[in-house]
């Protein structure tokens, strides 16, 4: 994904999600994968989102890790405070912002340490285009839920308003399953790897039962 690992960034005029999804596909096309379980984590939620809805048929299932529904949009004001947030982000001090960022994501103090570095190294400029993007993504939004099987993540320690979405998305949705990850904040694959991989894997393996 673009700003990830060694992926380069990509014009900031063009949708984070939107992009992402795209690539999704292509990637899938070009390694010849019929149909793949996609997994995102935060906004990659939103990423996996899209690729579900206008690539349906390249997507098994999908998981979600700390994300929110993008369906239903929500009100086109808050797209008025992405400009601000932006701005805020960009004038927090340099010394400061990554550890608190790290600190609202994470429960444990390596996972605080790795997304501080991670935070760091991609800059202030980064972090305020996906937050941007993220609050983008909320207000375009989705006409309907997708309809693949969906497994729904988010640790013991997330957010309220994230763990309220969670339960509002597990509710509309028949096919999907809602586990929360013990010792765990945002960031839930860091801060208890064994449990989440646990829950993924028999999540795959149910998805693969009903494929047959």
């Amino acid at each position: 994904m673009p700003y990830h690992g060694k992926s380069s960034p990509i014009d900031g005029r063009l949708s984070f999600s939107e992009t992402s999804a795209d690539f999704i596909k292509a990637i899938l096309d070009h390694l010849a994968i019929a149909e793949a379980v996609l997994t995102g984590l935060s906004l990659g939620s939103y990423a996996t989102q899209l690729a579900a809805h206008r690539y349906p048929e390249k997507v098994r299932a999908s998981i979600h890790i700390g994300g929110g529904p993008l369906h239903p949009p929500v009100t086109r004001l808050l797209q008025l405070a992405s400009p601000l947030i932006g701005l805020f982000i960009r004038l927090y001090a340099e010394k400061s912002i990554f550890r608190a960022f790290a600190d609202q994501r994470s429960f444990k103090p390596e996972t605080r340490d790795y997304v501080g570095r991670i935070a760091r190294e991609n800059g202030k400029v980064v972090m305020a285009h996906l937050t941007q993007e993220l609050l983008g993504d909320m207000v375009r939004g989705l006409p309907q839920h997708t309809p693949e099987p969906t497994l729904l993540c988010h640790g013991d320690h997330e957010i309220a308003f994230i763990q309220k979405q969670m339960k509002r998305w597990h509710r509309q949705c028949p096919k999907s399953q809602l586990t929360i990850i013990e010792d765990a904040h945002h960031i839930a694959n860091q801060d208890n790897p064994k449990a989440t991989n646990e829950a993924l894997l028999g999540f795959l393996d149910y998805v693969w039962d009903v494929a047959e």
